[in-house]
């Protein structure tokens, strides 16, 4: 299980990104550039799922009224029934469902995330995401298909790719993060 403790996500996000990038510094020749290529892109959007995670779950656990608003406005909560007499039990619960149900998302699953992210603490992605899609669907076939493509195409990676991908990450990570610190409690010191 994830440790839901994490505060400090964006720092870690880019403590991440800083290792792939000293990672990418690394030569290598022959038949070993490829394959690291490959897991350091499967690495960089980890980097991305952990991030989108520990935003949501940090923010929206520790705040009963997003609590309220997530469950509100997710789908899968609406689908929910249950007896008039099972309402006091789903509300001494309710915090840990969430907790469970967000723990158990596909954090890489961006359409579903941007909603929710939307929906329950009012942050909207940036229009153009299509090169995290695109890097996302590469992931997919680098973890679940040793590179390949569903047809069989091998994919091939440049060191270039990765440093794109790094940007494009860290854009959608600043892009949120400025939103949490637009957000920021203000603490008046005391004299």
């Amino acid at each position: 299980m994830r440790n839901v403790g994490n505060t400090d996500f964006h720092k870690a996000f880019l403590n991440s990104l800083e290792v792939i990038k000293s990672l990418l510094d690394i030569e290598l020749e022959g038949d070993l550039e490829l394959p690291f290529l490959r897991l350091l892109h499967v690495n960089a959007i980890t980097a991305l799922e952990t991030f989108l995670s520990d935003a949501f779950i940090n923010t929206v656990i520790r705040d009963r009224s997003l609590v309220r608003k997530f469950v509100e406005t997710n789908p899968d909560f609406k689908k929910q029934k249950f007896s008039l007499n099972e309402v006091f039990e789903k509300i001494d619960h309710i915090d840990n469902e969430v907790k469970q149900y967000l723990l158990e998302i596909m954090w890489h699953n961006i359409e579903k995330v941007r909603k929710m992210y939307l929906n329950t603490l009012a942050i909207d992605f940036p229009g153009d995401l299509r090169d995290i899609f695109r890097a996302i669907v590469v992931r997919h076939d680098i973890v679940h298909r040793n590179g390949k493509t569903k047809t069989g195409e091998v994919i091939y990676l440049t060191r270039e790719h990765l440093q794109s991908l790094m940007g494009g990450i860290r854009a959608l990570a600043d892009h949120i993060d400025s939103h949490f610190k637009l957000n920021e409690p203000i603490i008046e010191p005391e004299f």
